[in-house]
């Protein structure tokens, strides 16, 4: 889920942000978009470690 979005949301910033003009607006709304970014990024490192720390002995 949270992979799927990341993907999502990179892909959306290769397509609608990357290599145009920068206007303010682009730019807030490109902000936007790397908050979303890096929220799924966040969650997919804690999940990674959270899987690693179960598949640790008790």
């Amino acid at each position: 889920m949270h992979q799927e979005k990341l993907d999502l949301y990179k892909r959306l910033e290769q397509k609608d942000f990357l290599g145009k003009p920068p206007s303010r607006e682009r730019r807030l709304q490109h902000l936007v978009l790397r908050a979303g970014i890096l929220h799924e990024e966040l969650w997919l490192e804690v999940s990674r470690e959270a899987l690693a720390i179960l598949a640790l002995p008790e």
